[in-house]
């Protein structure tokens, strides 16, 4: 799937602050086998609850009672065709072509330079967020503080192509994670 999205300004100046955000909670079966699968460079904790719990950034878990939210930024390693990418799996689930299915997103650090991962495994709001955005989630304030903040001018249209897509089986995932590999490697 390669959702096209476009933000106009037919007004004065706004903000063009943009974040995709999918719950996969929803798609792929979460629980303590699924994780996250990037070409990360980088991961950042947004806070102390992100930072006390680094260690298992890329791993979900069982549900906790009140578990606290963690975001991670992270910085993305471009593959061959300059796009960056990210998935979560599950290694367990059985997708119809054998066990292990994921959903990722690929898309251009050019229009989208962020993305956020957020995790909530608490129990009864068990889900995780794979954020392609222009911005962190640290509000338009902190972005005009830090000369991020995303300006659309009078009559400016910006296009955004995030391609969604599945991966079905161990062989999918497997080869998955290995572009996301090459990508590190050759970022280096």
């Amino acid at each position: 799937m390669h959702p096209l999205s476009k933000l106009s300004n037919s007004q004065g100046i706004g903000d063009g602050k943009t974040q995709f955000f999918w719950n996969d909670g929803l798609v792929v079966k979460i629980n303590d086998t699924a994780e996250l699968i990037s070409s990360s460079l980088t991961a950042t904790p947004r806070d102390a609850d992100a930072e006390e719990k680094f260690d298992r950034y890329t791993k979900m878990q069982a549900p906790e009672a009140g578990y606290r939210e963690t975001v991670y930024f992270h910085e993305l390693a471009k593959d061959k065709e300059g796009k960056v990418t990210a998935a979560v799996v599950d290694h367990e689930t059985d997708s119809g072509s054998g066990k292990g299915f994921g959903v990722y997103c690929k898309y251009s650090p050019e229009q989208l330079p962020r993305f956020i991962e957020w995790k909530m495994m608490d129990s009864g709001t068990y889900v995780v967020g794979m954020e392609p955005a222009n911005c962190l989630v640290m509000g338009r304030p902190n972005e005009r503080r830090a000369g991020t903040l995303k300006v659309l001018q009078p009559g400016e249209v910006r296009s955004y192509d995030v391609e969604i897509g599945v991966l079905a089986g161990a062989e999918a995932i497997a080869n998955y994670t290995d572009q996301c590999q090459v990508a590190i490697a050759s970022a280096h």
